[in-house]
């Protein structure tokens, strides 16, 4: 039988996944920038959880001197992540990236093993090396593969996101409230986005420019809401930021499938149903050994 905090991040994959695929078709109109809507996504988060906090009293900001360069660090992985994230994409093809985003798995796993003293068995690195395998044969495609800067930002952004999770351990021991904590986390990368990036404000309109896109936005962010709270709840109810990370990747297979049914992206189903099956069972080895 499952732990609780296994099922928690089966739960933030799922509705993770599914966030992804509305941010997919709001972003399909080319009118649309990708960091205006980035900024705007982590904006109406910090938002809902504030209303949420507040609504169930719940709401907390505990004393952070202690743990100040952390919470500095916060905000620059998730800013710096994001926007390279971006750039990746404008840069190198959009499967090159996909490959290469994997790799934040294993930052996250060495930095929690480093830095939390977590230990793993020989079948949870191998079941780790699995899931990393699985994704990246989901999503190989042959091309020239010149090593350019795109490569270089989403190898970047996977490192600033690998540790990010593991660097928000020494601060979330301080929330009794998780809500809260993803109030600060979603608010404050936002408007360091903001402050570098003013001129986005004008572009905010085009998404309330119709009830279809607000409406998939608005759907998109309180999903990713669940996700988020689910994720780090995770590890407040015993789940290890070493198995907690890996685990989550299973929201990219699924994302794979919602793309076939929902945007139409029916290449390579043989190659992907493969790949996903090597990463369930790479999933499987790390919550039942």
């Amino acid at each position: 039988m499952f732990q609780p905090w296994v099922l928690l991040v089966l739960g933030a994959s799922i509705t993770g996944a599914i966030a992804r695929i509305l941010q997919k078709k709001v972003m399909m109109n080319p009118k649309h920038d990708s960091m205006a809507l980035s900024f705007l996504f982590q904006f109406m988060a910090a938002v809902i959880f504030f209303i949420y906090s507040k609504a169930t009293n719940t709401f907390e900001i505990p004393n952070l001197w202690t743990v100040w360069p952390h919470v500095i660090a916060m905000i620059f992985l998730y800013a710096a992540g994001n926007i390279l994230s971006f750039l990746a994409f404008e840069h190198a093809e959009a499967s090159e990236a996909s490959i290469l985003f994997p790799t934040s798995t294993i930052w996250a796993v060495l930095t929690a093993v480093i830095f939390l003293g977590e230990q793993l068995s020989v079948w949870q690195i191998v079941g780790i090396a699995v899931v990393i395998l699985g994704i990246i044969f989901t999503y190989f495609e042959k091309s020239s593969w010149r090593f350019n800067k795109g490569h270089v930002f989403a190898l970047l952004s996977s490192f600033l996101y690998g540790i990010a999770f593991t660097n928000d351990v020494y601060i979330l021991k301080l929330f009794q409230s998780v809500s809260s904590y993803m109030f600060m986390i979603f608010l404050l990368p936002s408007l360091v986005i903001l402050f570098f990036k003013p001129k986005l404000t004008k572009s905010l309109a085009s998404y309330f420019s119709s009830i279809k896109i607000s409406n998939m936005l608005i759907s998109a962010v309180v999903l990713y809401c669940f996700s988020s709270i689910a994720y780090f709840t995770a590890y407040k109810v015993g789940g290890q930021a070493s198995l907690i990370s890996p685990i989550f990747q299973t929201s990219v297979i699924l994302t794979v499938f919602l793309s076939v049914f929902f945007l139409g992206e029916r290449k390579h189903l043989l190659q992907k149903a493969i790949g996903s099956l090597v990463t369930i069972a790479g999933v499987i080895l790390l919550i039942t050994t």
